[in-house]
């Protein structure tokens, strides 16, 4: 259930980026390059859902999940779970003048919005719409990652 309801997540919030004005105060500078900037590794540290704020607690003592996307127009999805790496693979495409990624796990494709802030920290916002709570109703669930450097082959 975890794997199934993290990989419909980073789907989902891969998908729609925040749009809202509930960044917070602290985040600043929208990034006018996403194309560029997304490159790299982000691991993920905050949920907030329908405007709630939650501290990501999915990380294990033996690594952290992370979200990769490589210059090649693909990326990795990695949730450690029991100390062992379960990776989704896909590509992506970036539409920079609507602030919009798709992505694509096989034959899936998803659409949404991204937001890529550089101050005081590089951090990647994504919301996606989805039944994040499983009552019926859709969620706004926005995810924001920190950046960590990786070698930009």
């Amino acid at each position: 259930m975890k794997n199934i309801l993290n990989i419909s997540l980073v789907i989902v919030c891969i998908l729609l980026a925040s749009c809202h004005n509930n960044d917070d105060d602290t985040i600043k500078n929208q990034s006018n390059n996403i194309e560029n900037d997304i490159i790299g590794k982000w691991v993920p540290y905050e949920i907030i859902v329908n405007n709630n704020k939650i501290d990501y607690d999915d990380h294990e003592a033996c690594g952290f999940d992370y979200l990769q996307f490589n210059k090649d127009l693909t990326y990795k999805y990695v949730d450690i779970f029991d100390c062992r790496e379960e990776i989704e693979n896909g590509t992506y495409a970036i539409h920079a003048k609507d602030n919009k990624i798709s992505i694509r796990v096989g034959v899936l494709i998803k659409e949404g919005f991204v937001r890529i802030f550089t101050s005081p920290n590089k951090v990647l916002s994504i919301e996606f719409i989805y039944d994040y709570d499983e009552d019926g109703k859709e969620d706004s669930v926005v995810t924001r990652y920190n950046y960590e450097l990786i070698n930009k082959k």
